[in-house]
């Protein structure tokens, strides 16, 4: 009777490990998957700033280009001015 009990607290403590074990694994990747969201939002955030910073040099060089056509045609509006 005294190997039986012996048999069965050793199971009980193995499980309880067990259990512990599988707490700190819970425990642990629930931080890992915390800091891997942070780091994902981090990257998504920079990916919109990026983005936003390359549509407004893009919108810039449009209007850069439409300030050159215009003073271009008043440049030749001068010209044929001038010729009459």
């Amino acid at each position: 009777m005294l190997e039986t009990l012996g048999a069965q607290l050793e199971r009980n403590e193995r499980n309880v490990r067990t259990v512990h074990g599988l707490e700190r694994d819970a425990v642990r990747r629930a931080v890992e998957v915390g800091i891997s969201d942070k780091v994902l939002d981090g990257f998504d955030k920079l990916h919109k700033k990026e983005k936003g910073m390359q549509e407004n040099q893009d919108a810039r060089k449009a209007r850069s280009m439409q300030n050159t056509t215009r003073k271009s045609w008043s440049q030749e509006e001068k010209r044929i001015e001038e010729d009459s």
